[in-house]
């Protein structure tokens, strides 16, 4: 359990962390895009500018209409909430009782049923750092440079199953 926990910790702030990111860049595109536009229609000459302002808003628009940003970054601030309350009892119980297992096993399995899709690349970066950071032995699992390039976008189901 301490080690899903940390793992899980370490999973949902970077993915939360990325789409809050995101979500201030897209904000961000969309204020001078938008001002861009606007300039362009109040007397610029240049429908160049309107262009690309415009088309800027759009692939933005898009990107927060079809990902969902801000709710997805919501929802990991959310799961890392409860993963970070359990990790916290998990490290201050000095001897867990089977029925306080029980629990947190029950635990794991609602947060984990609300969190219905994972990026396995991300998901296999945090399980290598989780190793390292409680100093288990075994094997760090292979990331190749695309894997981390798209770490946060493809999932790349394939590579890890």
């Amino acid at each position: 359990m301490l080690f899903s926990a940390e793992l899980s910790v370490r999973y949902h702030r970077r993915r939360a962390s990325f789409l809050d990111l995101v979500g201030s860049l897209a904000s961000l595109v969309t204020v001078i895009g938008g001002a861009g536009a606007f300039l362009t229609l109040l007397g610029g000459e240049s429908t160049t500018v309107a262009k690309i302002a415009t088309l800027a808003l759009t692939i933005v628009g898009t990107i927060q209409l079809v990902f969902k940003t801000d709710t997805a970054a919501a929802a990991h601030k959310q799961w890392l909430k409860q993963w970070s309350k359990m990790l916290h009892e998990i490290r201050t119980t000095d001897n867990p009782g089977p029925q306080l297992i029980s629990e947190w096993v029950k635990e794991r399995y609602s947060i984990e049923a609300d969190c219905v899709t994972e990026l396995r690349a991300l998901e296999v970066d945090c399980f290598n750092r989780a190793m390292k950071a409680l100093d288990l032995e075994g094997t760090a699992i292979p990331l190749r440079w695309w894997h981390r390039t798209f770490i946060q976008v493809w999932s790349f189901e394939a590579h890890f199953s």
